[in-house]
């Protein structure tokens, strides 16, 4: 179920519907399809007789799978995603800026950074001043 939080950030352009496919990390993404619409776009720029993009993009695409929010607020996501995912009963949903990324709480307790660590990436995300 997505939580009302994340329902209400979206745009009326998405209409409900998402696009579903594997992350860069091992967790899976949600794209509103409005989203997925600019993504698209941006993919098309990119220059097939290049090997690193056609990998790229034969990996990322082959996994896109439609999806959309029932009446109940829930997404039925295939389960060879759930299953490459590492989720089971439990599920973590987080919302990031324009997508969402849904993990198995064990592989987001190992992708969680140390409070070092996060000032370290902060520094460097964000610059020093």
């Amino acid at each position: 179920m997505l939580p009302y939080k994340l329902r209400r950030s979206l745009s009326p352009e998405a209409e409900g519907r998402f696009v579903v496919t594997r992350g860069e990390d091992p967790c899976l993404v949600l794209y509103p399809a409005d989203v997925w619409q600019r993504i698209e776009a941006q993919l098309r720029q990119h220059n097939l007789y290049q090997q690193q993009v056609r990998l790229f993009l034969r990996e990322f695409l082959a996994w896109a799978e439609d999806v959309e929010l029932d009446g109940q607020h829930r997404i039925m996501i295939p389960r060879e995603h759930l299953e490459w995912a590492g989720i089971q009963n439990r599920v973590i949903i987080l919302g990031m800026l324009d997508r969402i990324e849904l993990w198995s709480p064990e592989r987001f307790a190992q992708h969680q950074l140390s409070p070092e660590q996060f000032g370290q990436v902060a520094e460097w995300v964000m610059g020093t001043s």
